[in-house]
């Protein structure tokens, strides 16, 4: 899938409360497949996101989200609800840092502003499946390793509105989701079940985020996710629940209906 980055960013500071309700409104149209919203956290102060199909990089300052949620803003409060369970899909490279640094700054006000554990998306364990179905090395990739290989985005042909502080690489995100996701539908066998890995990864990934233990899972760290072992076993797992599915018509799982969750990411 080819992924068109425009010649200009607008670069915009959304300023809480008054600058979000017109941002948010922007939010609600947006395609979703792709993915229209990149996500990272720049600084440990600022949540930035990328709206690809607007050209617009959003910087929107943690402590006045944080200010606006303990005050019960509607607007933020909509916000809080698009990162935890809203139906967008949220892209990041790896999203566990951003889940800590937003949980541990809302931990105060007893929020969640980033719980994320639905429609998130994360580059790092997605690029996992292209190496040989996921058996092949030890270690995540890092995402300048991952631009280097995929990305010929050239920055420096960019022209920004406003060169505020923020993590430019994220423009690489929608070139390298695109190039992962059409690798990870490719597989000859077994896409699927790599969908379905990389969901559970995800979500036990920032469930750690949050301080909930995962016992023998590599949760943190640049290790890989999974190892042998735990392939065979998930892989036998996978294939017995295919053929119990089967048998029964379609009663145990669903059928094709259930199967159908697992098209694409």
């Amino acid at each position: 899938m080819a992924t068109n980055t425009p010649a200009t960013i607008s670069v915009e500071h959304i300023f809480i409360p008054d600058g979000l309700p017109a941002f948010m409104q922007t939010l609600y149209s947006l395609p979703n497949c792709p993915p229209s919203l990149y996500l990272t956290v720049s600084s440990s102060t600022s949540l930035v996101i990328y709206v690809a199909p607007a050209s617009q990089i959003a910087i929107i300052k943690l402590s006045e989200l944080r200010t606006a949620l303990d005050q019960q803003d509607q607007n933020a409060l909509a916000l809080k609800s698009l990162l935890e369970h809203g139906p967008k899909t949220k892209v990041f490279f790896d999203a566990r840092d951003a889940a800590k640094v937003l949980f541990e700054r809302s931990a105060d006000y007893d929020i969640e502003v980033c719980v994320m554990q639905s429609e998130v998306h994360e580059v790092q364990l997605m690029e996992l499946t292209s190496r040989q179905r996921g058996r092949n090395g030890v270690w995540l990739a890092g995402f300048d390793k991952c631009i280097m290989a995929e990305s010929k985005l050239d920055l420096n042909q960019i022209q920004f509105s406003d060169y505020g502080t923020f993590d430019k690489r994220i423009l690489h995100l929608p070139i390298l989701w695109g190039k992962y996701h059409a690798l990870l539908l490719k597989l000859k066998s077994g896409s699927k079940f790599w969908i379905s890995e990389v969901r559970c990864a995800t979500k036990k990934r920032l469930d750690f985020a949050h301080g909930k233990k995962h016992p023998g899972h590599n949760c943190e760290g640049a290790r890989i996710w999974w190892d042998s072992t735990y392939l065979d076993e998930a892989t036998d797992s996978w294939n017995e629940d295919i053929l119990s599915d089967a048998y029964s018509g379609g009663d145990y799982l669903g059928g094709a209906e259930h199967w159908s969750l697992f098209n694409k990411l």
